[in-house]
């Protein structure tokens, strides 16, 4: 089994590494696994590819940096296995997408003005960097944005956090965060939105699961 430090999975996926979640909704907390020798691991992946051929498509799963990684791992004092089979099988089917609404495209509505707004992690005044803050549409990894902070209220609640940026940098935004496309000033439905003033997810409680491989 690949079990490496964050350093060394960092080497391995530049981009970033994709985790298990507990759950779809924003702010789930990192899925902690235990191996039969006590080690206990974040599960992560180098590609959507291979996270979908070993626990479906239909996964809940967050993109961390080399460095966020290295935050979660030394808090929980864990190590990260990378790029290996889940037992039993694929648990999170594909989910069935036949109802889900048409929603634009960026490449059917283009911004109007110089900004987009984006939904994000929680920052802090000072913060170097912020995550962007995906969704999963028609099963691929989905950047939201929107024409403005009024817009983005709408669509997804007043408790949303966001952060503004160039529209000029979007491509480059999307390829930083893993992102496979971009809506527009969708609507979510109150399901998907914070109901709560979001807390850092770092500081939230980690589920410990038993690996039974």
């Amino acid at each position: 089994m690949r079990v490496l430090t964050p350093a060394e999975a960092g080497e391995r996926a530049p981009d970033g590494v994709l985790v298990l979640t507990t759950g779809p909704e924003p702010g789930a907390a990192i899925e902690l696994w235990e191996l039969r020798d006590g080690t206990r691991v974040v599960v992560g992946y180098t590609t959507f590819t291979a996270l979908a051929a070993s626990a479906g498509a239909g996964q809940p799963f967050r993109r961390l940096t080399t460095a966020d990684l290295a935050r979660v791992c030394g808090a929980a004092e864990v190590r990260v296995l990378l790029d290996e089979l889940l037992p039993g099988g694929p648990r999170h089917p594909e989910p069935d997408v036949a109802g889900q609404p048409n929603l634009p495209l960026l490449e059917e509505a283009e911004p109007a003005g110089d900004l987009l707004y984006v939904p994000s992690r929680p920052s802090r005044p000072g913060d170097a960097e912020v995550g962007v803050e995906l969704q999963r549409y028609r099963n691929r990894a989905t950047m939201l944005a929107y024409t403005s902070a009024q817009a983005l209220e709408a669509g997804c609640g007043p408790h949303q956090p966001w952060v503004s940026i160039p529209a000029r940098v979007l491509d480059a935004v999307l390829a930083e965060c893993g992102a496979e496309q971009v809506l527009l000033n969708p609507v979510l439905s109150e399901g998907s939105r914070h109901v709560a003033p979001v807390v850092d997810w770092t500081r939230k409680p980690r589920r410990e699961t038993e690996w039974n491989a």
